[in-house]
């Protein structure tokens, strides 16, 4: 339970990172409250849609890992989307920025997962 909260508050603190990169179309308004409400939302989308979906479109035996990997990337360039339409002080406005922000995401956070254990 402590490691998954963790887990969240990184991927937001990652979040908040990256929004201050000047080439990426994504920003935070509000206080740092809005990154710990993105920290829950985006836990929570990780944990319940995210699986499903990846269940759903990578369930063929068929696929190749580079299919997977990249089918994993959209669905979760459309979770933050949908993290951005859900939480009013965040926001990403285009698709690529998105498949660009959960490249750098899953990359900081497989990172940050292999240094914990």
């Amino acid at each position: 339970m402590i490691r998954t909260l963790i887990n969240w508050i990184i991927s937001a603190l990652i979040l908040w990172a990256l929004s201050l990169l000047p080439f990426l179309d994504m920003n935070f308004t509000g206080s740092l409250w809005n990154v710990f409400v993105v920290a829950i939302v985006f836990g929570l989308i990780n944990a319940l849609i995210v699986p499903l979906a990846k269940k759903i479109f990578t369930g063929s035996k068929d696929n190749t890992t580079l299919l997977v990997i990249a089918i994993s990337l959209v669905i979760d360039a459309f979770a933050l989307l949908l993290l951005s339409w859900l939480v009013s002080g965040f926001h990403i406005s285009f698709l690529p920025t998105a498949i660009i922000v959960a490249i750098i995401l899953t990359v900081l956070n497989a990172g940050f997962s292999r240094s914990k254990e």
